[in-house]
């Protein structure tokens, strides 16, 4: 019988990328047996992954204090070997599985006390700081009682103490991108730059939008992602720059990736949170896979990260963005140098494929206890 392994997320989608194209399908692949707890609307199984569905709510309230214990309910009852946990709000659960004798890793996405610190919905604002110190002293915790802890990024990472934790990043999954046919929608002699992800407010949409206005007709914004908020969009659409974008809507990964790879450049021009400027999200490493030079937000971090792979701009400024588009294309062969820089660097080391050695390793470490 192979060995059962639940993840369990209150929070993310059926197919988020990094818990279940990367982590479940790594998993199923190498002999576990999978279950996925997420909210869904059937119980069903994907890619020989089991989904476990939870009830979709509105209420965060009922989504923080209440959802996580229905899905220790459903964990459970899988009666797996290991649980592995990816939002902060499942710590107590996890403390809870340990209590049991269950065997329980944390996933550590994002830097949790300054991911708090930009959380508008908290509300009055002197509450985040403290908010921020329990979200600390709760992971703190959580490394003491439970068998380990994955961090996304090495900032994460650097929080925990070496013994139980390690570092597995979101790296693109390059087979998947290589599988990805090339879109063949018609662009005509259009230069294109590309967009995918989640359309919020932090993650610079507006001012992205806004430098369309200082670019010629040449250029056009393509997006695609799912808004954050209907005001967000009528804004966006309200928007001089609009006129030259077009929206997909939410996109499968592998028509996301063809958007990619007939498109010009990757955008990415995350406003300077406290939880951005060291994060490592998926999607410049996507952009390196398909061979584009990329325009990012000026993070220290990022571009020690990504080198001359990118131009860097102010993302709070729409001028500083156009600027950095314009020096892509009118720099005579600095396109493709820094297309070709990315593409090397993914090709090295820089992919899923290196990372999923790391997270078998763990799990093999761990159920080995």
């Amino acid at each position: 019988m192979s060995i059962r392994i639940c993840h369990i997320s209150t929070v993310h989608s059926v197919k988020d990328i990094r818990i279940f194209i990367k982590e479940c399908l790594s998993l199923s692949e190498n002999g576990y047996e999978v279950f996925y707890v997420v909210t869904n609307n059937k119980n069903e199984i994907i890619n020989n992954v089991q989904i476990v569905a939870l009830s979709e709510t509105n209420s965060r309230f009922i989504r923080i204090f209440f959802k996580p214990f229905s899905a220790l309910i459903k964990a459970l009852n899988t009666k797996s070997s290991l649980y592995h946990l990816h939002d902060p709000e499942l710590m107590p659960i996890g403390w809870l599985l340990r209590l049991f004798g269950k065997k329980v890793i944390y996933d550590a996405h994002e830097n949790l006390a300054k991911d708090i610190i930009d959380k508008p919905w908290i509300k009055p604002t002197f509450l985040r700081k403290s908010i921020s110190i329990l979200a600390h002293t709760a992971e703190q915790f959580s490394y003491l009682v439970l068998n380990g802890i994955i961090g996304a990024t090495e900032n994460i990472y650097e929080q925990f103490g070496k013994r139980k934790s390690v570092l597995i990043r979101n790296l693109p999954v390059l087979s998947l991108i290589e599988s990805a046919a090339a879109s063949k929608i018609e662009k005509g002699d259009k230069i294109i730059l590309v967009f995918t992800g989640g359309l919020t407010r932090i993650r610079g949409i507006e001012e992205m939008l806004s430098a369309m206005k200082f670019l010629s007709n040449d250029y056009e914004l393509w997006i695609a992602g799912t808004w954050d908020e209907v005001d967000l969009q009528k804004d966006c659409a309200n928007n001089d720059g609009w006129r030259k974008c077009k929206y997909f809507g939410q996109l499968d990964q592998l028509t996301a990736y063809g958007l990619m790879k007939i498109a010009d450049a990757g955008m990415l021009t995350y406003l300077p949170a406290a939880n951005h400027l060291e994060a490592m999200p998926n999607k410049p490493f996507e952009y390196m896979a398909c061979s584009l030079p990329m325009v990012l937000s000026d993070f220290l971090y990022w571009k020690n990260l990504f080198g001359d792979s990118a131009v860097y701009v102010n993302p709070k400024s729409p001028q500083s963005i156009a600027d950095g588009v314009m020096k892509i294309f009118s720099e005579n062969g600095l396109k493709e140098k820094m297309a070709a820089n990315a593409k090397r660097m993914i090709d090295n080391s820089l992919s899923w494929e290196s990372e999923e050695k790391v997270l078998i390793n763990f799990y093999h470490k761990i159920l080995n206890q």
